[in-house]
């Protein structure tokens, strides 16, 4: 595999994310996977860079009962990320893979949101 592989839980969601905000794009894939957490909203991604985009897959997982970082809050961060991306990239470029899963009554215990997550891997 040529790439780079990104999967953070809790606090290393937060450093995965702050990753990917930093994305600069190119050649090979890159993916990002975020379990249950979230980012402050002053390392959101900005809009300078749109080929940052390129080859690029991100996930968040996050339960709908965690007490820990609601799901609000990584929902917000999710956006984020979303709402940054290229309007309308050229043919050439490669579009992100944005999945968002929200596992229904997932706490913010890694095995309550173990089956989704091996669910993404295996897909």
């Amino acid at each position: 595999y040529d790439g780079t592989s990104v999967f953070g839980y809790d606090q290393g969601a937060a450093i995965a994310y702050a990753l990917a905000a930093r994305h600069i794009g190119g050649e090979l894939d890159s993916h990002y996977i975020m379990i249950a957490g979230m980012l402050p909203p002053s390392l959101y991604p900005s809009a300078d860079n749109p080929d940052r985009w390129t080859n690029i897959t991100l996930a968040m997982i996050h339960g709908s009962a965690d007490l820990t970082i609601s799901l609000k809050e990584a929902q917000a961060t999710f956006a984020a990320f979303i709402g940054k991306g290229p309007p309308s990239p050229p043919a050439a470029v490669t579009t992100p893979k944005i999945g968002s899963f929200v596992v229904e009554g997932g706490t913010h215990a890694l095995a309550t949101l173990a089956p989704t997550i091996q669910a993404i891997i295996n897909d």
